[in-house]
C-alpha cells in the first residue's frame, strides 16, 4: 500500500504541477492580453488626441471665416445705407435744381417784363 500510496502522491503531485502551470500559462495570457490592450488603448488615445486638436483648430478656422463674414455682411449693410442716403441727397439735389430753375425763369421773365416797361 505504500508503493500504491506514493504512486497517488505522485500522481497527484503531477497533477497538481501541470495545474500549477496551467494556472500560470493563464496568468501570463491575461497579462499579455492587459499589456496589449494598454498598447491598443494608448495609441487610440493617441489618436483621438490627434482629432481633438484637428477638430480644434478647424472650429478655430471656422470661428475666424465666420468673423469675417459677419464683418462682410456689417459692411454691405453700411454701404447700403450710404447707398439709400446718396439717392434721398440725389433726389433732393434734383428738387433743389429744379426749385432754381423755376425761380431763376420767374426772375428772368419778371427782367424781361422790367425791361419791356
Amino acid at each position: 500500500m505504500n508503493k500504491k500510496s506514493k504512486q497517488l502522491q505522485t500522481k497527484f503531485t503531477n497533477t497538481l504541477k501541470t495545474f500549477a502551470n496551467k494556472i500560470e500559462e493563464t496568468k501570463q495570457n491575461q497579462q499579455q492580453i492587459l499589456a496589449d490592450f494598454a498598447l491598443t488603448q494608448s495609441q487610440e488615445n493617441s489618436e483621438l488626441t490627434k482629432i481633438a486638436e484637428q477638430t480644434k483648430s478647424k472650429e478655430e478656422t471656422m470661428a475666424v471665416v465666420q468673423n469675417a463674414v459677419n464683418l462682410v455682411e456689417q459692411q454691405i449693410e453700411v454701404r447700403e445705407e450710404i447707398n439709400q442716403i446718396l439717392k434721398e441727397e440725389v433726389k433732393a439735389s434734383k428738387e433743389a435744381v429744379k426749385s432754381l430753375i423755376a425761380n431763376q425763369k420767374v426772375y428772368m421773365e419778371q427782367v424781361h417784363q422790367e425791361i419791356n416797361k
